[in-house]
């Protein structure tokens, strides 16, 4: 099968995909606004890729250019660190004397 076929059955399930699925979905929960200077699509596909190298434009997780994170095994092998952003508050609460 050829490359030109496999866009148009990829674009043909798009379709299918947007008048069904995506559809039922977004009438329960609509869509936010994006806020963003560039463009954003609701879907990309290899059509939207163009000149697409996979080892130079993309990788393997852990290795340079780090597009699908920086480790190895995302975060099967640890926890997501959740970090917390914490103020001194102005007056101090008296369990904390």
């Amino acid at each position: 099968m050829s490359q030109k076929d496999d866009l148009s059955k990829i674009e043909k399930k798009e379709k299918e995909w947007e008048n069904k699925t995506l559809k039922d979905y977004i009438k329960e929960f609509p869509e936010r606004e994006i806020v963003s200077e560039l463009p954003k699509q609701r879907l990309y596909t290899p059509k939207n890729l163009g000149d697409f190298d996979y080892l130079r434009d993309l990788g393997f997780p852990g290795e340079y250019p780090y597009t699908r994170g920086k480790f190895p095994t995302m975060y099967r092998s640890r926890f997501w660190k959740a970090r917390r952003c914490q103020q001194t508050p102005q007056i101090p609460h008296r369990s904390w004397r």
